[in-house]
């Protein structure tokens, strides 16, 4: 609320993950590759191999460019970015731990200077020290895995910090080493997928099929254990935490998806790359595994990142950067009042509450469009209205809202002022489109506040008479905006689901 709001059109997330996702990926690569040239470069010295040590020297530049030039341009590319869309957290991150991000710059500058030293030390240095340069590379490097993995998990899952303020249980909370392990497997993939790449483009087939087969040592049994390690991993989520992440949100589904069909593939592609002998055939299926590598990190980056809402930093900030301390104040003073930085001209007021309460995580009508989503879902001003006072509620994916209920119908005229500009023509309403469209949007029928046990029994006329009137059972829950014939279709279609499971279950 304090910092002022960048508006890029298309989606502050979506231009997040278009920065971060491949710095991400070659993040982990700069340690594992690390570690693939200390290992091979060692092995081909000790037995007197020159082709394979050939083939580390042109491997290392390739690492070389990739991990220090781009990598390296896309890291200050994610301060910068931010540093914009999220000052407020970016902020919290630095001051609280200071002499953490001190320590990994530190251990960066050694990880630059080794690699740079190794790189141009191939015919300067002796094998006993070269072969020191680049072991003292990967220690820099995975150190600076392990302190950066303290603060991104703590912004999953921060503990007790919120109220003890104790640092190192902030730093290595429930998360860390299962994520620590998680993440030095990637590395290890990255690092069996990358030497792919680049033996793909040597001449000599039989040192290429070696480096395949190395590869695959590499990358198939480190797939294997990402398995029970992610379990791990969720295994130490909050319950609130495993609710979304277990179905109470549908967009995760995907990213699940995404995520389990990526490692098969890219265990699949790496197995054919050692069997096919053709050099050309070699680069495509290379170039194919680099994009399934990509959209494994693209999946679990953005399963991670969902999995904290809705807060940016657990329990004390929520992803718009409004304190979870301060909500009441907020409440009690308006939200807008409590904005440092808007137009002097009222009559945009609902476009400055969207931008400090919204903007962080929707766009109009770009990545995740909420006026888009108004438009297709035929949702009226005043229905839109009550659920903007009601975001709290949605499945524990968005910050409540602490605004006034002015203010709530200022955000929703604008937003239904765009989704009527953009002239789409909304969905037809089916049963499921329904539901989706009032009751899905907080519930489950079995997962998040689930309500198959509350609504097991009833009859399709007592469900209708209960969605009519389903605003007077709590001040939480909006009024249902539809018709009667909309509400028989509903009710039926809720009595079916319950009846489909229940008999599912006698049998």
């Amino acid at each position: 609320m304090n910092f002022p709001v960048w508006d890029v059109g298309f989606g502050l997330p979506l231009l997040i993950a278009l920065v971060t996702i491949p710095h991400v990926m070659v993040a982990h690569f700069a340690i594992g590759g690390g570690l693939f040239l200390a290992i091979y470069g060692a092995r081909a010295r000790s037995t007197n191999d020159p082709a394979m040590l050939s083939f580390v020297r042109s491997h290392s530049r390739f690492f070389m460019l990739l991990t220090l030039v781009f990598g390296a341009l896309t890291g200050v590319g994610i301060w910068f970015t931010i540093g914009l869309v999220s000052p407020a957290a970016t902020s919290a991150l630095i001051h609280t731990f200071v002499w953490f991000w001190a320590t990994e710059w530190v251990m960066f500058f050694v990880e630059i200077a080794a690699a740079i030293v190794y790189y141009y030390g191939w015919d300067r240095l002796d094998a006993t020290t070269h072969q020191r340069v680049i072991w003292l590379y990967f220690g820099a490097a995975w150190g600076s895995l392990a302190v950066i993995n303290g603060i991104i998990t703590f912004m999953l899952t921060s503990g007790t910090w919120v109220t003890d303020h104790n640092i190192w249980p902030a730093f290595f909370n429930v998360t860390y080493f299962p994520s620590l392990i998680f993440r030095t497997l990637l590395c290890l993939v990255m690092a069996g997928i990358f030497a792919i790449l680049t033996a793909a483009f040597q001449n000599d087939d039989s040192l290429r099929s070696r480096i395949n087969r190395i590869a695959i040592l590499w990358t198939i049994p480190s797939i294997g254990l990402l398995v029970p390690t992610g379990y791990w991993y969720f295994s130490a989520l909050p319950q609130s935490t495993k609710l979304i992440v277990s179905g109470g949100w549908t967009a995760l589904k995907s990213a699940q998806h995404n995520l389990f069909t990526s490692a098969i593939g890219l265990s699949i592609l790496v197995v054919l790359t050692m069997l096919t002998k053709n050099r050309n055939l070699n680069r495509v299926l290379s170039g194919f595994i680099i994009l399934i590598g990509l959209n494994l990190f693209g999946s679990f980056e953005w399963y991670r990142e969902a999995a904290r809402k809705p807060y940016v930093i657990s329990n004390y900030m929520y992803s718009n950067g409004m304190l979870v301390n301060d909500t009441t104040s907020i409440k009690e003073a308006g939200l807008f009042s409590s904005m440092l930085w808007k137009h002097s001209d009222q009559t945009m007021k609902g476009e400055d509450l969207f931008r400090a309460a919204c903007q962080s995580c929707h766009s109009l009508s770009g990545y995740n469009g909420i006026a888009k989503m108004v438009a297709e879902r035929g949702w009226t001003e005043e229905q839109l209205g009550q659920l903007v006072q009601r975001t709290g509620y949605f499945r524990g994916a968005m910050p409540p809202f602490v605004g006034t209920v002015e203010e709530a119908n200022l955000i929703a005229t604008y937003i239904a002022t765009k989704a009527n500009s953009l002239n789409a023509t909304p969905e037809s309403l089916t049963p499921k489109r329904i539901w989706d469209n009032n009751c899905g949007l907080c519930h489950t029928l079995d997962g998040s506040r689930p309500l198959r046990a509350t609504l097991s029994g009833l009859s399709v006329a007592d469900l209708q008479e209960t969605i009519l009137t389903v605003d007077q059972l709590s001040d939480a829950i909006p009024k249902f905006f539809g018709s009667d014939v909309d509400a028989d279709k509903l009710a039926s279609y809720l009595e079916a689901q319950i009846s489909k499971r229940e008999e599912g279950v006698s049998k």
